[in-house]
């Protein structure tokens, strides 16, 4: 689902199906994946395997983190979902350019998300990215027995997170009130 290609993480065969020996294993390495930009490499290490783990990792030790310093679970799932909107609206909806020269400076202008839109409409990363906040909103809205004030903040803390990703804001470059328009 969320690998491209039918490369997967920890194969064995290659796709002709063939087994993988440790020197067939080292070239299939060393190939260039298919996903890969060469124009814009900034958008193309979103889209690695690896890269989904790591992020799914981080935010579950974030999410133990809370349970264990927060008062109630209910704070800690509201916690969890506002630390997650806050970090990836500002990495993927605020941030601009690359760290390096690329697309001719065509970059400098575009968010981390505008970057990933150029190449594809909806990729299984981008599934991923927007499927992820509305699965935190679901497992917070449970855990927090719908409470008023959770269930509220939630809410909030989902849209602010998917809105941007709908495909015609993205297109349109839509800014809020011209902010971070520059």
């Amino acid at each position: 689902f969320f690998f491209s290609e039918g490369r997967h993480l920890f194969a064995t065969h290659n796709m002709e199906g063939e087994k993988l020996t440790p020197r067939k294993h080292a070239r299939r390495a060393s190939e260039v994946p298919l996903n890969f930009d060469a124009a814009n490499p900034n958008s193309t290490w979103i889209d690695s395997p690896a890269f989904v783990v790591v992020y799914i990792i981080l935010l579950l030790c974030i999410h133990i983190l809370f349970l264990v310093l927060a008062p109630t679970t209910e704070l800690a799932w509201t916690l969890t979902n506002i630390t997650h909107t806050l970090v990836t609206f500002y990495y993927f909806h605020w941030l601009k350019g690359a760290p390096f020269d690329t697309m001719n400076g065509e970059a400098e202008s575009e968010t981390q998300w505008e970057q990933l839109c150029k190449r594809n409409d909806l990729t299984p990363t981008k599934r991923f990215f927007i499927s992820l906040p509305l699965i935190l909103l679901l497992l917070a809205i449970a855990y927090t027995k719908h409470d008023n004030l959770h269930f509220a903040t939630n809410v909030v803390a989902a849209l602010v997170i998917v809105i941007p990703k709908i495909p015609i804001v993205v297109g349109r470059k839509i800014r809020l009130f011209n902010i971070n328009k520059y």
